[in-house]
């Protein structure tokens, strides 16, 4: 997947779903990208935004539209993205 730049399973699917599909079938997802997170939390909302340079809201909800409902929840897309105009 580092040849592709895929970095996470969203990614993966968005990017390729076939192969997202075939790798979900095979029970190989966690090989390729680890343990899913369970669950969300601001540390690892913010983790996550740095660790894939997402500038804004849409992006993080594009990627991980679960880890956006719960920054949204937290009230934290603000600090994160700076205030919406």
């Amino acid at each position: 997947m580092k040849d592709n730049n895929i970095k996470t399973r969203n990614e993966l699917k968005t990017k390729a779903g076939g192969a997202y599909n075939t790798a979900s079938q095979l029970g190989i997802l966690n090989d390729l990208f680890g343990e899913k997170e369970l669950k969300w939390t601001e540390e690892s909302i913010r983790q996550f935004v740095k660790d894939n340079n997402i500038k804004t809201r849409s992006e993080l909800k594009a990627k991980a539209s679960s880890g956006y409902d719960v920054a949204k929840r937290l009230s934290i897309l603000d600090d994160l993205f700076g205030e919406k105009i």
